[in-house]
């Protein structure tokens, strides 16, 4: 799948961009309750830019966000995500990062 960002930077100055596709587990907690970081697949981003980039889904079924943060050379910074569900194979996803 294709991903499409469109930026804006008032002053024209150079961003970047991370883009991360990360499992979603469905367990949240409440009260600042201690949580483990949900595993990430970096090898499922390629081609990326500031503008775009290829997601390959991984092959375990089940709910996955995918971000993008954007930051500027002056500290700015925003983050954007999508939930996406994949059907496939059962079991959890492995961390890899």
């Amino acid at each position: 799948m294709s991903a499409k960002l469109d930026t804006a930077e008032p002053d024209a100055s150079p961003i970047t961009v991370a883009w991360i596709l990360q499992y979603d587990p469905a367990s949240y907690k409440t009260g600042g309750d201690a949580e483990a970081s949900p595993p990430s697949f970096p090898e499922a981003i390629a081609n990326a830019t500031s503008s775009s980039a290829d997601v390959t889904m991984p092959r375990f079924g089940g709910g996955y966000r995918r971000f993008a943060y954007v930051r500027d050379t002056h500290g700015g910074a925003a983050v954007a995500n999508v939930p996406l569900f994949v059907t496939g194979d059962t079991g959890p996803p492995e961390q890899t990062t």
